[in-house]
Parts: C-alpha cells; sequence; structure tokens
C-alpha cells in the first residue's frame, strides 16, 4: 500500500494593481536584494500579479531587476 503524499497549498491575495505595486516597492525598500519569488512568498500576491506589476514598476524606473543565475 502507497503511503499518502502529503500537499502544501498556498492562498495567493488578489489585490488591484496599485496596491500591489505599493505592497512591493515597500518590501523591494526593506530588502534591496530581494528575489522574485521571495516578494511572492512573503506578500502572499499571485505571481502573475507580482510579474506583471514588477514589469510596470520597471518600465516606470520605479525599480529595477535583473537575473540571477
Amino acid at each position: 500500500m502507497r503511503k499518502p503524499t502529503r500537499q502544501l497549498v498556498i492562498t495567493y491575495r488578489v489585490l488591484d494593481k496599485e496596491t500591489v505595486k505599493h505592497e512591493i516597492t515597500d518590501f523591494i525598500t526593506e530588502n534591496p536584494k530581494c528575489t522574485t519569488s521571495q516578494i511572492i512568498s512573503k506578500l502572499r500576491i499571485s505571481p502573475e500579479q507580482i510579474a506583471e506589476a514588477l514589469e510596470e514598476l520597471e518600465r516606470e524606473g520605479v525599480v529595477s531587476g535583473r537575473v540571477v543565475g
């Protein structure tokens, strides 16, 4: 008989775009070397909303990102 596997359920908050941008900029100000994954994890905002907001913030010149790898 197979052992049951454990599953992790992650619940993301869905917020309006301006609130997401504000929370991201606050988080980055407090954690300047953070990664996108850390932003998603700590703010519990969907990856799609984070990516969209970060792209917009970069276009506006508010934040700048780089690929680490």
